[in-house]
């Protein structure tokens, strides 16, 4: 029986180093401050609201949402948000809001640097593959990147969604 308990107590502290956990309150803690920061200055529901709009005239977003991802219904408002896939309000949730700018690809097209990826891209020698794989170009979002550095997401790659 001891060798059970000891056993449990090492899967118990394996388990804590690797989430871990911590009695800080991770939106309260430095880095999520940060990276709070980051997103209110580089990110923006309107530039993501641009991409699945098909009435937007922005330059860069215009159709890029609805070219990735058809099976999203258009979106037009705020409120239209509820029909992308782990979308959550910023009232609802502080810090799934903040890590989902960079984690999921189709909120990409909410940073500010966002460069249009269904056209050839002759200054990084690149050819859209018209896949979501185009999403993954580390060049499409410095902010982005940078912001997964912010969050010290472990190894963060762009490419790993």
């Amino acid at each position: 029986m001891g060798e059970l308990k000891s056993l449990a107590f090492c899967v118990f502290l394996f388990a804590v180093t690797i989430c871990g956990c911590s009695n800080e309150d991770p939106v309260e803690n430095t880095s999520f401050k940060e990276a709070r920061a980051f997103i209110a200055e580089h990110w923006s529901v309107d530039l993501l609201i641009a991409a699945y709009d098909p009435a937007s005239t922005d330059a860069e977003r215009a159709g890029e949402g609805r070219f990735y991802f058809p099976f999203f219904d258009p979106i037009t408002e705020v409120n239209d948000l509820d029909n992308l896939p782990l979308w959550v309000p910023q009232e609802e949730d502080e810090q799934a809001y903040t890590g989902n700018a960079a984690n999921w690809d189709q909120f990409i097209f909410g940073w500010d640097d966002y460069l249009r990826l269904s056209v050839a891209r002759p200054e990084f020698d690149y050819e859209p593959t018209n896949t979501r794989t185009d999403l993954r170009q580390p060049w499409v979002s410095e902010y982005r990147n940078e912001f997964g550095q912010i969050m010290d997401f472990s190894e963060y790659d762009p490419g790993d969604r």
